[in-house]
């Protein structure tokens, strides 16, 4: 038997991903409202050394900033339709700053997280980022 043969079998019965093709995320951009979870920092120390700020603060529009402390947060009720300015703060110093819409990411339900490799703070879909980062908010 050829011994590739096993393999062959489970791309014909459709067992493997074909490359390129992700299955589709359960929500969809019909709302009129989304979702952000924002995680807070990795502390420091750590594999990947984590933030060093003694404080993390995100500002969201003309929104209060929230603290960032141990859990994620939650934020509803965010126009889908509108373009919305996200601001990091550590230590009192602007980290980052973006602009994004609901449509452009594809999702009512975002995640806002920090990678621990680069320390950047990035903003996905909630589906994809489940894979890298704690985004445990029910949106």
């Amino acid at each position: 038997m050829n011994r590739f043969a096993p393999v062959l079998l489970l791309l014909l019965s459709g067992c493997l991903e074909r490359p390129g093709r992700r299955p589709d995320p359960p929500d969809s951009t019909s709302s009129s409202t989304g979702g952000l979870c924002i995680v807070p920092p990795v502390p420091p120390g750590g594999i990947l050394g984590g933030n060093g700020a003694a404080e993390v603060k995100v500002r969201v529009d003309r929104r209060d900033p929230v603290v960032l402390g141990s859990s994620p947060i939650t934020m509803r009720y965010l126009s889908a339709s509108d373009k919305h300015l996200i601001a990091v703060y550590e230590d009192g110093k602007q980290a980052a700053s973006f602009t994004f819409t609901f449509e452009e990411k594809g999702s009512q339900k975002l995640c806002l997280f920090q990678n621990g490799l680069y320390r950047s703070w990035q903003l996905w879909d909630q589906y994809r980022a489940a894979a890298i980062s704690p985004c445990t908010c029910v949106l």
